[in-house]
């Protein structure tokens, strides 16, 4: 994570997302670059706020989107985890259906 200063230093004046957002993708390039993986804990917010040059509120911010978005997952008391890592591709959860007929001969 310490590398992160640097990208943070090259976000565009131009770019008007939330900082927050920026921070999430970030923490998606970690995890597609393999520095992230799997199982792995997250440092702390304060931790991630220094690393970032972020305010903890941005950072909580950041960890609650990706944790909406499956990517994380939050212990309270424990940490805060890496769930997965991100497909490039659509994943709307059409993959988990189980067909009706299936359903039906179960039953």
């Amino acid at each position: 994570m310490m590398k992160a200063k640097k990208v943070m230093n090259q976000i565009e004046a131009r770019d008007t997302r939330p900082l927050y957002l920026h921070i999430a993708d970030l923490i998606r390039d970690f995890i597609a670059n393999n520095d992230l993986k799997s199982g792995d804990r997250l440092p702390s917010v304060e931790q991630l706020a220094a690393d970032f040059s972020v305010s903890r509120i941005t950072v909580r911010e950041a960890l609650s989107y990706l944790e909406s978005h499956n990517v994380l997952l939050r212990k309270h008391g424990v940490g805060t985890f890496i769930t997965k890592a991100e497909d490039s591709g659509l994943s709307g959860g059409l993959e988990k259906l189980t067909p009706f007929r299936v359903l039906a001969e179960r039953a």
